[in-house]
């Protein structure tokens, strides 16, 4: 038997099958186009209605976090939804796994609202000129694990931002 890698036998099986090939792009290129559309149409109606929010709303708002929050929801909400349109077209039954995807979605959007005030924030960020550890430059980048400093000779500093957190940090940036 010959390998499936062969050019020949590849050429060979399209030949054979191209009416079924053609017909089966047919049956799911509506369907990949009607998926996209929606989740375009879908976030950019999230993304106009979330601009109109903070152009009117946000100055009479004492608490932004929440409107970040929720339209950070419908965000996933819009793709998610989509997904389980595009999955029940495709035949299968969607009841039980859209109920529990969206409570998923609604709890994790409950507990990042409660949760963001206690996960640990640097008084910095990236362009501020800091001091800590004994290194003085300018942030580079602040990632999960380290914080990177560029020094004034051009040199990086990766900085473990458990030791950053622990000592002293002084911010050249907030001094005029």
């Amino acid at each position: 038997m010959p390998e499936e890698t062969d050019t020949g036998n590849v050429v060979d099986f399209v030949k054979v099958h191209s009416d079924e090939i053609a017909q089966h792009i047919n049956e799911y290129s509506f369907l990949v186009a009607d998926a996209l559309s929606v989740i375009v149409l879908g976030m950019l109606a999230v993304f106009v209605l979330h601009k109109l929010v903070a152009k009117f709303l946000f100055r009479f708002m004492s608490n932004a976090r929440l409107v970040l929050v929720v339209f950070g929801t419908l965000y996933v909400l819009v793709f998610v939804v989509t997904v389980l349109l595009v999955i029940k077209k495709m035949g299968f039954e969607t009841k039980d796994l859209g109920a529990i995807a969206i409570l998923t979605i609604l709890i994790g959007a409950v507990l990042v609202y409660y949760l963001i005030p206690f996960l640990p924030r640097l008084p910095f960020k990236p362009g501020h000129m800091i001091e800590t550890v004994g290194v003085m430059g300018t942030v580079d980048s602040i990632s999960s694990f380290h914080t990177t400093l560029r020094k004034f000779d051009g040199t990086l500093a990766f900085l473990p931002n458990a030791l950053v957190m622990a000592s002293r940090i002084l911010n050249y940036s907030y001094i005029p």
